[in-house]
C-alpha cells in the first residue's frame, strides 16, 4: 500500500534529516549549539546563579568631610569611609561605573569603620533605609542592617535587578543615629557590586 503524500513526513526521516544536517552543515551546528547552550545558561542562572565582583569607575556625593571623600567608599578597603557633612539634609552617594552593567546584588560596610578612636562604628551615624536610584531610571529600597564591618567580617549583601546601568545613587533616607551624640556625618566604609554570570 502506497503511503499518501498529504499523510506528511515519516518522523524518523525527520530525525535522520536533522541529525545529518547538525553533523554536516556547520551553521546549522553552531545555531542548535547556541542556542541549547543559551537555554541551559538561563536554566542555571535561576537555580544556581553565579555572582562576581562589577567595579566602580569613580564616585561623588552630595557631601563629603574632610579626609572622607566619596572614593573612600569604593577602594576596596573597609578601614577608610566616605562621610557626609553633618548638616547635609539629604545625603547621597553615586557610584559610576565604566561600561554598562547588569546589577544582581549591592553590599554595604557600613559607618566609620577605621582605625582610630574617632572613627569608632558607633560614633557616627549609619545608613538604615537608602533609596536606590540607577541610570535607566529604576529605583529600589532597602533597610540596611547595623553590624559594624569589622564584627561582621564581609560586607551585607542585598539582591537587586538593575540592567544596563551606568550609576547608581544611594540616598541615605534614615540613619542608625549614635545614642547620646551630637549630630554628625552619616558613613559609608565601603560599596560592593556583584553581577550573575
Amino acid at each position: 500500500m502506497r503511503r499518501s503524500l498529504s499523510s506528511g513526513i515519516d518522523p524518523l526521516a525527520a530525525l535522520m534529516i536533522a541529525l545529518l544536517a547538525f553533523l554536516l552543515v556547520p551553521s546549522f551546528h553552531n545555531a542548535v549549539v547556541n542556542r541549547v547552550t543559551s537555554s541551559v545558561t538561563t536554566v542555571r542562572k535561576a537555580i544556581f546563579p553565579h555572582y562576581s565582583s562589577a567595579f566602580a569607575a569613580g564616585a561623588s556625593a552630595s557631601t563629603a568631610i574632610a579626609g572622607h571623600l566619596p572614593n573612600l567608599a569604593i577602594d576596596k578597603f573597609n578601614n577608610t569611609y566616605w562621610a557626609a557633612r553633618a548638616g547635609d539634609p539629604g545625603p547621597f552617594l553615586k557610584v559610576s561605573f565604566h561600561d554598562p552593567v547588569d546589577l544582581a546584588q549591592i553590599g554595604f560596610d557600613s559607618g566609620a569603620a577605621g582605625t582610630t578612636p574617632v572613627d569608632d562604628f558607633l560614633a557616627q551615624p549609619r545608613p538604615h533605609q537608602v533609596h536606590l536610584v540607577f541610570s535607566n531610571g529604576t529605583t529600589t529600597d532597602l533597610t540596611l542592617k547595623d553590624e559594624d564591618p569589622k564584627v561582621a567580617k564581609n560586607a551585607q549583601f542585598y539582591p537587586i535587578d538593575a540592567k544596563q546601568v551606568s550609576f547608581v545613587e544611594i540616598h541615605i533616607m534614615s540613619v542608625y543615629a549614635p545614642a547620646g551624640a551630637s549630630p554628625s556625618s552619616v558613613a559609608i566604609a565601603e560599596v560592593e557590586f556583584r553581577v550573575r554570570d
